[in-house]
């Protein structure tokens, strides 16, 4: 009687490893935003990130103005110098930035909401749920 219950767990184990193996995939190839680098603007949002607020005027007021904000690298999509996405990246909102605004280091970035504000612009994500490929 052992063996169903050996067999339910591998096929547990094995849709497991399917699951977190396409949440991966995605990480690679699914376009959720896009930080374009247009020659003909004279302002250039063409650093992309990952961005939530840290702390508020108002901690006991959730809808309160940001007033600290942490940042991090979107991911890049395949080899896209445009297309990203913030998947797995424990941040709220998609951002382009100008150029150079945040040196990652491999680490997110704490910033004040003034740098924000003149600095990024929020970018809406998509909401097409099938990867591009």
């Amino acid at each position: 009687m052992r063996f169903p219950s050996l067999a339910m767990m591998g096929w547990m184990a094995l849709a497991c490893g399917l699951v977190i193996a396409h949440k991966h995939s995605e990480k690679k190839t699914k376009v959720v935003f896009s930080c374009l680098d247009d020659p003909d603007e004279d302002s250039q949002y063409s650093q992309a990130a990952c961005g939530r607020a840290i702390e508020l005027e108002d901690s006991q007021n959730p809808s309160s103005s940001p007033t600290k904000y942490s940042f991090v690298k979107a991911n890049q999509v395949r080899k896209s110098k445009t297309e990203y996405n913030c998947i797995d990246t424990n941040m709220d909102n998609n951002y382009c930035c100008f150029a150079d605004t945040f040196k990652f280091k491999n680490k997110s970035v704490d910033v004040d909401a003034q740098t924000v504000e003149e600095n990024c612009i929020v970018v809406p994500g998509n909401t097409d749920s099938k990867p591009n490929a």
